[in-house]
This record gives structure tokens, sequence and C-alpha cells, in this order.
């Protein structure tokens, strides 16, 4: 069923999937780069640029970046040309329903073990190489370290007041980040549908600021924005927009051509066909690209509060640091941890419903 079905039928997702990882993979080799000792590399030329405050190095990085990841992006949607997908059939089902509404139970039960399994095995990976790396619990407290340092430690109350403060300033702006990156991202996505040629002009642009460390931009946001509110949403919507656009992108072009010809067989032209066929079908693509792109709205603001607004959550691991409070600052990350599987999990849950409704 996996190879003959699920696979073939999964590859324009896969290979979508391969569009974003193209640009990613370029910005994740920059950032290795930074302190890693190497002598050549895009990431060393960017430290380089940044310390002497070269602009034209600094943009010539950016665009060598961005055509790397162009070239990626371009053999990949090569592959989806080439590569079909299975249809979608209805099957008789094998079995009658109350044959199988017996193993309720018992999946649910399984559901529930799965859950309780996915929360604890990151605490219990946490402790076990913590132990093993054996380094101090002042620089790494282990799990437990962490839940006293918020609850039972002296000054607990006003660690636990802090982080609950920098987190409703940060929370606000990483849904208002996630809502207007999504947004932008579906309208473009949306008008490439009507105007093909809209999405050779936007990809170029995209790939410049996916392919560019946010590091990188921060002079560029603080000179336009200053250190406002604005530059945080704006980092967010600069992280947020380029998976989503690309995974809305693969989501209209996947409408079934059958749905399309019977708006044209009855003199619709494109913007009905966008109204009535695209739109509606790419719902569950939009809750597909929140889940994917929701813990990088946070941590897009988060960036911005340690670079430049000097708020919130991201300011506040950044001040701890400094004052070597390890356990505030590993208390912020397992919290913007914890938020960022909550966003997705809530976006997966947008997303059955958006599929059950469709199946009722």
């Amino acid at each position: 069923m996996l190879r003959s079905i699920r696979l073939r039928s999964a590859m324009p997702g896969v290979l979508a999937g391969l569009r974003v990882a193209a640009s990613l993979s370029v910005l994740g080799a920059i950032l290795g780069e930074f302190g890693s000792g190497e002598r050549w590399g895009l990431g060393t030329f960017l430290l380089g640029s940044l310390g002497q405050s070269d602009a034209d190095r600094l943009w010539g990085i950016s665009m060598a970046a961005a055509a790397l990841a162009l070239t990626g992006y371009g053999l990949f949607s090569l592959g989806s040309s080439m590569v079909g997908a299975t249809i979608p059939v209805t099957v008789a089902a094998g079995r009658m329903p109350d044959e199988l509404h017996g193993q309720d139970g018992e999946a649910g039960f399984k559901r529930y073990l799965m859950v309780i399994a996915s929360v604890a095995l990151p605490f219990v990976l946490w402790w076990a190489v913590l132990k093993w790396a054996d380094v101090s619990p002042i620089v790494a407290p282990r799990p437990w370290d962490v839940v006293s340092y918020l609850t039972f430690a002296d000054g607990s109350d006003e660690a636990r007041s802090a982080l609950l403060h920098a987190v409703g300033q940060t929370i606000p702006m990483a849904l208002l980040g996630l809502f207007v990156g999504l947004g932008i991202a579906f309208l473009l996505a949306a008008l490439s549908v009507v105007m093909p040629g809209l999405l050779k002009v936007i990809l170029p642009a995209a790939m410049v600021l996916q392919s560019t460390p946010l590091v990188a931009l921060t002079p560029i946001v603080l000179l336009l924005l200053g250190r406002t509110i604005s530059a945080c949403i704006f980092m967010a919507v600069v992280v947020v927009f380029f998976p989503a656009f690309v995974l809305l992108v693969q989501g209209f072009a996947v409408v079934p051509r059958a749905a399309l010809e019977t708006v044209e067989v009855y003199g619709g032209g494109p913007i009905q066909k966008l109204r009535f066929i695209s739109i509606p079908y790419s719902f569950r693509y939009i809750a597909a690209a929140a889940k994917l792109v929701a813990p990088r709205a946070l941590l897009g603001v988060m960036i911005a509060e340690w670079l430049l607004t000097g708020t919130g959550l991201g300011n506040l691991m950044d001040v701890s640091r400094g004052s070597l409070d390890y356990g505030m600052v590993w208390s912020g990350a397992v919290l913007s941890i914890m938020i960022s599987v909550l966003a997705y999990r809530g976006a997966d849950l947008l997303e059955r419903s958006i599929h059950v409704g469709r199946a009722a």
C-alpha cells in the first residue's frame, strides 16, 4: 500500500517539501559555518562582512545564496513536472461498518499511549543526553531542575513572573506575523494561478529573503522599521512567507483538472475557477502550511526581540545568558518549544477538521 499507492500519491507533496528544503539547506549550511572555524564559505564571508559593515559584499553573498537555492528549487520543480500522482478513487469497503466499530476503543487507547510517549520522550532524551555527556547542571539543568527553578527554588515567583510577562509580549506578535505571512502567501499563490508569470517575479526575491540569515537582515530592518513592533512582525512574516507560499502554490497546482473544466464548460473564466474550485480545494493546504510555519513565526519574533526591540522572550533569554542565569535560559527554551508544539497541534486539528468537513 505504501509503495504502490501512498508514496505515489504523495510525490507532489514530497517534491514541494524538497523545494522548501532546497532553500533551507543553503541557509542551514551558512549558519553552520558561523563559529565553525571554516576559512571559506558563505557563512564565513557573511560574518566578515557584518563585522566590516561591507554592504556590497553582504548583498553579493545574499544573491549567491539565493542562486544556489533557486538551482535546487528548479531541479525539484523539474521533478514535479515529470512525476505524476494517483487520481482519487473510491473503493468499496472490505468489511461492514459494524465490524470496524469494535476497534474504536483499542485505536483510541493506542492514540493516548502515543500522545503520552511523545510528550515523555523528549524529556527522557534530554536527561539521558546530559547524563551521558556529564555536563554540569549549572550550565545544562535537567528537566527536574527547570521545574524546580520555576516552582520551588528561591526566587521562583520572580522568575515565573518575568517569564510569563515575556511570553505575553512575544505570542501576540508571533500570531500576528503568522496570520499576515500566511495571508500574503495565500494571496500571491492565488494570484499566480490567474497570472502564472507572477510566480517567476516573486521567487527570486523570496529566495533572497529566505536564504539570507535573519542576523544579516537586521541592519536593514532596523533602518526601515526601527526598534518597533513592526520589526518583530516583519521578521516573522519573512520566515513564514516562503514555505507557506511554496506549499500553497502546490495546493493550487493539484486541483483536479476535471473540476476546472466543469467551470469552463459553463463559461467561467480564471477568476471563477479560482473562486469556486481552486480556493475551496486549497483550504486544507492553508492548514498544512500553518502547521509547517507556526514554530518559525515564533522564532522570527524572538530573533527580532533579541537583536532589535529588547523586549519579550528573545530579549529575556539573551539577558539571562549574559547574567549566567542558565535556569531562565533553559526555561525560556523549553517554554518556546512547548508553545511551538501546541501551535503545531492546533494547526493539525484545524487540518483534520477541514478534512472531515470536506468528507462530510
